[in-house]
């Protein structure tokens, strides 16, 4: 029997800096950034706090719309796929990077009670039912 294959990941944190539109070679649109998700544990009847970095990228329609919306310390859902790239170094070190390539971005300002969603593709709505 063959197995599934599956790649796919939700996550959700705050924007550690400005989102900055860019363009490629071929003058696709693009963004890079980074959230931060805080995980809060109970250990030794203390509470800690540990954060998490992850690095995502999106394309297209997405991108443009979540650099015009989207500020620093905004809570973020993000969802797409995951992405290794692998190279190597001055020193011919081999360099890994697992990113999240997001096809839908949901911002959740801080301040403010309304959300927006950004998305790729027809039809997916507003996304403002998250099942968690």
């Amino acid at each position: 029997m063959k197995q599934p294959r599956i790649n796919s990941v939700i996550v959700s944190g705050n924007l550690t800096r400005e989102p900055e539109l860019k363009y490629s070679s071929s003058n696709q649109s693009y963004v890079n950034f980074t959230i931060a998700y805080n995980r809060a544990y109970r250990k030794d009847g203390e509470w800690h706090t540990d954060a998490s970095f992850f690095n995502v990228v999106a394309f297209g329609e997405t991108a443009q719309r979540f650099a015009d919306k989207a500020l620093k310390g905004d809570t973020v859902i993000v969802e797409g796929s995951l992405q290794q790239d692998s190279w190597e170094d001055k020193q011919g070190n081999k360099q890994s990077k697992v990113t999240i390539s997001a096809y839908r971005v949901q911002v959740l300002g801080k301040k403010e009670a309304t959300e927006h969603s950004i998305q790729d593709g027809p039809g997916e709505g507003d996304g403002g039912d998250i099942p968690f």
